[in-house]
């Protein structure tokens, strides 16, 4: 299967960073169908609760159990397609992909903390983020 992590052509945008505890890295794959992905990859320092990985999977990330970009830890990737129906907007899009890639890396943790207090506070009135 292709994963991003695997492909035709496949090359890191941007090598990986590490931020409170998490990596990330971003790549750009060309795949057999001839679309283009930019993917996104986390990996943590610690092995990711089950609850957390659900979190993650609700958020549309992927779990690869041996990365590449990590040392062979886990990680978790999605890939964003990038259109080619105009000349103009390949280079849009990867400007808007790169935007996005630094702001999840400056979020990420946050966005998690935030899911276990509202997992929290869910909890107390038998509702869960599950």
């Amino acid at each position: 299967m292709w994963d991003g992590h695997t492909a035709l052509e496949h090359k890191v945008v941007k090598e990986p960073v590490d931020c409170n505890g998490f990596s990330f890295c971003l790549t750009f794959a060309r795949l057999p169908d001839g679309q283009k992905f930019f993917v996104f990859h986390i990996a943590s320092n610690e092995p990711l609760s089950e609850t957390v990985q659900k979190w993650l999977a609700l958020m549309g990330l992927r779990k690869l159990n041996a990365c590449p970009h990590f040392g062979q830890r886990p990680c978790f990737w999605k890939a964003e397609t990038v259109s080619s129906d105009e000349p103009w907007k390949p280079h849009s899009q990867a400007e808007v992909v790169q935007r996005a890639f630094d702001q999840l890396c400056q979020n990420f943790p946050k966005a998690l903390s935030e899911l276990r207090k509202a997992s929290e506070v869910l909890a107390e009135i038998g509702l869960s983020l599950k």
